[in-house]
């Protein structure tokens, strides 16, 4: 199924990926290590992305369009480990990847540019469209000129259970971005082919056609049906 993604004022029609395109993803980190750009387009090739699309993004565009496929293929919520600056206790919690991109909600009157202004020069060149209006109306709308922006939010924040400090995670990295395509590791898919192939009489291909989230689905159905059949066992002993 494709969905309509147009945060970007155009629309790009995407795909949930599937459990084939995400062993690929996995092993991403073995041929780009240090984590550089090219990674970024190395996993839009894995999910069929035309380079017509992705080399017309900017870095930042790249990461919201990659959160996007696993909000689509993977969950909305994301578990992600942190370490709080204040106690220094780890933490892991899950966060919504949802909403880094906030749309305009007011049009006409000043150029959306994607950004805040850097001074009112700035605004006063770049930003207004009709610089003819009254000091009243150039003060109002350069104290709303975010309403008129495209906007990116890669901070997600939150409380340290333990002391209470405000713990900030930036979405903007491609590390986090590239690890969020999955939850789980090489070895813990090949062991669910294992279960599935010799147990449930699953084929690999059947496997690969799933999606992550119909994975983790089957997965906690199958392990729910182990339980049952083992304590069935034991009753009978």
């Amino acid at each position: 199924m494709l969905v309509p993604f147009k945060d970007f004022g155009y629309t790009i029609k995407i795909a949930q990926y599937t459990v084939k395109q995400e062993k690929e993803l996995l092993f991403l980190e073995t041929y780009y290590p240090e984590f550089n750009d090219d990674i970024l387009d190395a996993a839009f090739d894995i999910l069929n992305v035309s380079p017509e699309i992705y080399t017309k993004l900017t870095h930042d565009e790249k990461v919201v369009l990659l959160y996007k496929f696993r909000e689509i293929s993977v969950d909305e919520k994301y578990a992600i480990k942190a370490k709080c600056p204040k106690c220094g206790i780890p933490i892991e919690t899950e966060i919504s990847i949802s909403g880094l991109v906030k749309l305009p909600t007011k049009t006409g009157k000043i150029k959306n540019l994607g950004r805040l202004p850097n001074d009112e020069e700035d605004f006063l060149n770049n930003f207004l469209i009709d610089k003819d209006i009254s000091l009243e109306e150039y003060e109002d709308l350069f104290e709303h000129v975010e309403d008129y922006q495209t906007t990116l939010n890669f901070i997600k924040s939150f409380n340290c259970l333990s002391c209470g400090n405000e713990v900030k995670i930036d979405l903007n990295s491609n590390k986090t971005v590239i690890d969020s395509l999955s939850e789980c590791s090489i070895q813990s898919i090949y062991n669910f082919y294992e279960n599935m192939i010799f147990t449930g009489k699953w084929s690999k291909s059947d496997i690969d056609s799933l999606y992550p989230f119909e994975r983790v689905i089957f997965r906690a159905l199958y392990d729910e049906s182990v339980k049952k059949y083992n304590e069935s066992v034991a009753r009978k002993r």
